[in-house]
């Protein structure tokens, strides 16, 4: 390619953390946008023990841990919400740092275990979308 992509988003969680993809991405100066930050909301990986452990801890959610744990892997995160306090909980992560041990075990969650798996007919639907809007001249 000759132009480097800036960003290249893609799943990325602590059950998929896209260790090898962020490897290489480091080797060309681009991040990591993760998409399904949280597990697309599973309940399994937000309950994960360690969570609970730190979430005590460091007096947060266990979302809030995810979500440190993503910043400090160097992932760009956004997570949706519609909810006001859980945006606003959302942000409330910079005043703590998660240890190199505590990394270390979050990492050990990986599974390499994606929640969305494109089929055949779902890729095939995104070929032949076409936006539903007029274009006025």
């Amino acid at each position: 390619m000759e132009i480097r992509p800036a960003v290249i988003q893609c799943e990325a969680h602590p059950y998929f953390p896209q260790t090898e993809l962020r490897t290489y991405l480091n080797t060309i100066d681009a991040k990591l946008m993760a998409w399904y930050p949280l597990g697309h909301g599973d309940a399994s990986l937000i309950h994960e023990p360690i969570f609970a452990e730190l979430a005590e801890k460091y007096h947060k959610s266990n979302v809030q841990i995810i979500l440190r744990w993503h910043l400090q892997k160097g992932n760009i995160v956004i997570p949706g919400s519609k909810d006001p306090k859980h945006i606003q909980a959302n942000q409330d992560i910079y005043d703590f740092v998660l240890n190199e041990d505590e990394m270390k075990e979050i990492a050990s969650l990986d599974k390499n275990m994606r929640y969305y798996n494109a089929t055949s007919e779902i890729l095939d639907g995104y070929l032949k979308f076409t936006p539903d809007f007029d274009v006025q001249q």
